[in-house]
């Protein structure tokens, strides 16, 4: 009686540590095959054949689907240029030029992967709509007090805040065959409420 005692035990614990070591790896999977530049990384296959287990297992738990490699790349941060987690107790500049595409998108997402809900109906911006500057740079805010210019307005109170840069039809995708970034906007902080 003590062995099946025993038995049913360790089968216990060897369930609880591998559910919770599986929950950890579809939360924050391991950085396996990332292109990365700054606060942006992207997974490099996220939308081939050849995706790892853990990144296929990530994109199963948002329920978000892949670009394909063929069509363009996904780069996310969760940081800012420094390294601190973008929060909406913070405001935030994202500047800088954007790699040759056909398309681009840039939003900002809740914990959940939802965008955040604000009177104004702006979840993020596009090529088609954001504002550049001479040198063809964005200027973007992300705030949740109202700013001049591109603004994305987030909750005062999140606790985190992912930023999600498509681009489509670029260049961008066979690049990530080295593993190498193209030049993507900075993330700034300029202030955070106290």
């Amino acid at each position: 009686m003590r062995l099946i005692i025993n038995l049913i035990v360790i089968c216990m614990i060897a369930a609880g540590v591998g559910l919770g070591l599986t929950f950890l790896a579809v939360r924050h999977p391991l950085a396996l095959d990332v292109i990365q530049d700054g606060a942006w990384e992207a997974i490099a296959n996220e939308g081939g054949p050849d995706v790892d287990a853990y990144a296929l297992a990530a994109l199963a738990h948002r329920g978000e689907a892949p670009l394909s490699i063929a069509d363009g790349l996904t780069f996310r941060a969760s940081e800012d240029e420094d390294g601190n987690p973008l929060s909406g107790a913070c405001s935030y500049v994202i500047s800088g030029a954007l790699p040759p595409v056909r398309v681009w998108s840039l939003s900002a997402f809740d914990r959940d992967g939802r965008p955040f809900p604000n009177p104004a109906g702006r979840y993020g911006y596009s090529n088609a709509d954001a504002m550049r500057d001479s040198d063809g740079a964005i200027r973007i805010a992300l705030s949740a007090e109202a700013q001049p210019g591109d603004w994305i307005p987030v909750a005062s109170d999140a606790p985190k805040i992912m930023l999600e840069l498509r681009l489509y039809d670029t260049t961008a995708a066979a690049i990530s065959g080295g593993r190498s970034a193209p030049e993507l906007p900075a993330i700034k902080r300029t202030g955070c409420r106290s």
